[in-house]
């Protein structure tokens, strides 16, 4: 089973990010860099994340 996880947090200095990409070690995992949406749908592959109303939505 495939599963989508979204981390948000201030990190300055990247140690957040190396604290998780150290637990994920040996898993199969995949970074997607994903800029400020223009518009308030955010869209990853056939997930949409529509901010604005609190949703998420697969295509």
């Amino acid at each position: 089973m495939e599963e989508i996880i979204v981390i948000r947090a201030r990190d300055p200095d990247g140690s957040v990010f190396k604290a998780v990409m150290d637990a994920l070690k040996g898993k199969r995992a995949e970074v997607v860099d994903v800029a400020a949406p223009a518009t308030s749908v955010l869209r990853i592959g056939e997930l949409e994340l529509h901010h604005k109303h609190r949703r998420v939505l697969m295509a």
